[in-house]
């Protein structure tokens, strides 16, 4: 039977950061998910990107153009402060 020896390996603070901010963003987008499946209108789907992705990733300010099938402008929907 082989004998493995683990040493410990030096992490560094920015190891440790980088992995904090990537468990948020998992975090963030695990919630988006679960949220989004949950919509059942354009508006619930617009208001769940607005406050579950764009404002927990830090962002300031969302504004989401809802267009029509030939790419026209129908609706400037949910903005997020």
């Amino acid at each position: 039977m082989p004998i493995f020896i683990l040493m410990g390996a030096k992490t560094s603070n920015n190891d440790i950061n980088s992995l904090r901010t990537n468990a948020h963003y998992l975090e963030v987008i695990n919630l988006f998910a679960s949220e989004l499946l949950k919509a059942r209108t354009i508006d619930e789907v617009v208001w769940t990107v607005a406050k579950h992705a764009i404002a927990k990733l830090g962002f300031i300010d969302c504004v989401v153009y809802l267009l029509d099938d030939d790419r026209i402008l129908i609706a400037t929907s949910r903005s997020w402060t």
